[in-house]
């Protein structure tokens, strides 16, 4: 199967990390790249001719958190058709339409199911928006 979704997965967690980029892999038609850092996806990006059709990002990370990142990307012209996905265990109502006020594509809730983390993003990048 070809690829036909590049995902750009931003967390600092480790294990999470892992676990979402391999879960999201098992769609043999995604193509996963994962960073531990705001400033590290930054770079790739800055490096790289590689564009992402979707970045999913932490919400609270060291450093640069996953508003600051969401926030520097929408400023990225060469992005601009990227749909964007926060992760994150912060699952109040208020919570959720920040989220939504920020411009983003959707939310998926910590923890996730493995199994179905690919629909799930597959789900959001396919609304129309």
């Amino acid at each position: 199967m070809s690829t036909d979704l590049r995902i750009l997965y931003v967390d600092d967690d480790d294990d999470i990390r892992t676990i979402a980029s391999m879960a999201l892999r098992i769609d043999g038609g995604i193509e996963v790249r994962a960073v531990s850092s705001g400033q590290e996806a930054l770079d790739l990006l800055s490096r790289e001719a590689w564009r992402p059709d979707v970045i999913v990002l932490d919400v609270m990370m060291p450093g640069m958190d996953g508003f600051a990142l969401h926030a520097a990307l929408r400023r990225r012209e060469d992005l601009a058709g990227a749909k964007t996905i926060f992760m994150t265990a912060r699952a109040s109502r208020a919570g959720l339409e920040e989220y939504v006020a920020t411009g983003a594509d959707g939310v998926i809730l910590k923890p996730f199911d493995p199994l179905n983390l690919a629909r799930e993003v597959r789900a959001v990048v396919s609304r129309p928006g």
